[in-house]
């Protein structure tokens, strides 16, 4: 297919879930606590509408906890794919790890817990888009709000946006540093689409 050729390779704004698109909630494993924040539809229809890719990459160590299965995973993100719908916006592929390394917890699946490859900060999930994306790395972003986020696109060699929603980058996990911090999502498409022009 032509739009997959080495030559055609896209460039992506990799997007993190939780804190970034919608309202943190430790650790979302009701469906009705899933909230967009304002104004994130508007942003992600810019992507969309600039031919940049919106990918969202997102930990969800609650799989692995068993705090929620697979299947309340995928009706958490139908329900993000419907609201976005609802205001002109898709995203163009969403990637999550379910894995998390501590354990203890009730109900918890043991054969996830085990220090992956694709657990944010590392680059497992990311690389695997950009295989099957096409994705120009070189040129694409992250946007997120912890550092964790900002951590992953430092392993990348990516630039990277920090939010103020979220954590706000107070989980202070990693130390890494943001390109630009933002008040929100919106900033931070209008800014790396004022930069990429």
């Amino acid at each position: 297919m032509k739009k997959l050729r080495k030559g055609n390779r896209k460039i992506a704004i990799f997007l993190d879930r939780d804190g970034t698109i919608n309202k943190e909630v430790h650790h979302l494993s009701n469906i009705k606590d899933f909230e967009l924040f304002e104004g994130v539809g508007q942003a992600i229809r810019q992507i969309n509408a600039a031919g940049i890719l919106t990918v969202i990459v997102t930990n969800q160590p609650v799989i692995a906890r068993g705090e929620l299965e697979e299947a309340g995973l995928r009706q958490i993100h139908n329900k993000m794919e419907t609201l976005l719908g609802k205001e002109g916006a898709y995203i163009d592929r969403l990637y999550y790890c379910p894995h998390h390394t501590d354990s203890g917890f009730k109900g918890e699946i043991h054969s996830l817990k085990f220090d992956c490859r694709c657990r944010k900060p590392q680059i497992g999930l990311f690389k695997l888009a950009e295989s099957e994306l096409n994705i120009a790395l070189e040129k694409s972003w992250l946007v997120g709000d912890s550092t964790s986020d900002i951590m992953a696109a430092v392993n990348l060699g990516i630039k990277s946006v920090l939010v103020r929603t979220g954590f706000a980058g107070d989980d202070k996990k990693y130390n890494a540093k943001p390109n630009y911090i933002v008040n929100n999502l919106n900033e931070a498409i209008e800014l790396i689409l004022k930069e990429n022009n």
